[in-house]
């Protein structure tokens, strides 16, 4: 399953961790340059960009996405976690 998450914080790098040993396909997404850490996680993939603009999602292939995840942490002991399945009506590949 292909996975995009936009944010590549502690929550989102805790997530991708998880789904990547899992054998998913993992895409993180981040706008600053040091939440990249391809060296920390080399089996995923990484984009340097801004999840809210449409041009970065665009260059992201989130329509290839069987979900996007949109983590947050709020504050250190909660976080939260939007996701989005890819609608089988909508997308037909």
């Amino acid at each position: 399953m292909r996975i995009a998450i936009a944010g590549a914080g502690s929550v989102g790098r805790s997530i991708a961790t998880e789904l990547a040993a899992s054998g998913h396909d993992v895409l993180l997404i981040d706008r600053d340059t040091r939440a990249i850490g391809v060296d920390d996680l080399p089996q995923v993939e990484w984009l340097l960009a801004d999840a809210c603009e449409l041009a970065s999602l665009e260059d992201a292939r989130l329509g290839d996405a069987d979900v996007v995840i949109a983590p947050a942490a709020t504050t250190r002991s909660t976080s939260w976690c939007r996701c989005w399945p890819r609608p089988s009506s909508v997308w037909t590949g």
